[in-house]
């Protein structure tokens, strides 16, 4: 639908100036303002429900830079080749398996500790005509080898996209009922472990270089920016180097600020040495 709204000049109107009629008027405005109106996805909705609630979480940042050189010559080499974030994807699983304490979500006064590591993952797909983020989650990540990771990705991002939040029960309520009913549903422990994982990657490495700071509602949240070339002195000698910016984002209710950082160390160390890519490299 388009509408053309426009300020008609009903009777005869003063001249500029005049004060006959004790106001002084200024010129008419008769401005035609096109557009058009569309419905909100119910992609965007679950969208925005889960920025309102990330905002109010406490959250804190750590900004790291990854020299991947090593893990993108040797990605190079492989059939495909996996993309790196299947690679960070893979490597975030098995680290996580080794810091329990991260894979824990909050509901209420008691905490959600998951035996199992699942990894959520965003990607953009078309949802009712609409680019959204659409989140996709790799079961038992930590089991999984880079090659069954990046083919869940590529599956994800060509497969059609089913609308599941617009078919469930909440995806159908008012937004307020909606907001109330799911903020209802996180302080009970059984119902927030089906909220999805406590672990989430998203990549804006498409935009270009640097860190994104990302509104959350994860206990973990891994956000992969746009790698950068870099000089460095090795041996008396400048090499260009491969560099990596991630953010990773934690639920400050959770995770306290030492756990983090051994957490972020040994995530650092595992991309750096690309373990991983040892499984698929004879």
């Amino acid at each position: 639908m388009v509408a053309d709204i426009r300020l008609e000049n009903q009777g005869e109107q003063p001249a500029v100036g005049d004060t006959s009629s004790g106001v002084k008027r200024g010129p008419l405005v008769t401005p035609a303002i096109p557009f058009h109106i569309s419905r909100l996805s119910n992609a965007r909705r679950a969208v925005t429900d889960l920025v309102r609630y990330a905002s109010r979480k406490p959250t804190m940042h750590g900004l790291l830079e990854v020299d991947v050189t090593s893990a993108e010559e040797r990605l190079a080499s492989l059939e495909g080749p996996p993309t790196l974030t299947s690679f960070v994807v893979t490597t975030l699983a098995r680290v996580v398996a080794t810091h329990p304490d991260v894979n824990t979500r909050r509901a209420g006064r008691k905490l959600v500790l998951f035996d199992r590591v699942d990894v959520v993952v965003t990607v953009e797909k078309e949802v009712d005509g609409a680019v959204a983020p659409v989140p996709m989650v790799i079961r038992d990540a930590a089991e999984r080898n880079l090659f069954e990771v990046s083919s869940q990705l590529h599956s994800a991002r060509t497969k059609r996209f089913d609308d599941m939040v617009g078919k469930s029960l909440l995806g159908r309520l008012p937004p307020v009922l909606r907001r109330l009913a799911t903020s209802l549903l996180r302080g009970i422990p059984a119902a927030a472990a089906r909220f999805g994982p406590a672990v989430g990657v998203s990549s804006l490495g498409m935009f270009g270089s640097g860190w994104g700071i990302p509104l959350s509602p994860m206990t973990l949240m891994v956000t992969i920016g746009g790698t950068i070339v870099r000089p460095v002195l090795m041996e008396g000698e400048l090499e260009n180097h491969v560099f990596l910016p991630l953010t990773l984002s934690f639920d400050h209710s959770v995770i306290d600020g030492a756990p983090a950082a051994r957490f972020a160390t040994s995530f650092r160390h595992a991309l750096e040495s690309a373990a991983v890519l040892g499984e698929v490299i004879d």
